[in-house]
């Protein structure tokens, strides 16, 4: 029962890790243009 609730726990922080990359990653994709434009628009 131990090794089950540890491996849960385990698989638990791997989706986490995972989900906040794939958010890190879409956060980017989105402000990257605009920051783009933003910062060709001041030069």
């Amino acid at each position: 029962m131990d090794d089950l609730l540890k491996e849960a726990i385990a698989d638990a922080k791997a989706v986490r890790e995972t989900a906040l990359a794939n958010a890190k990653m879409a956060l980017e994709e989105a402000f990257t243009p605009k920051l783009k434009s933003m910062l060709s628009k001041k030069i």
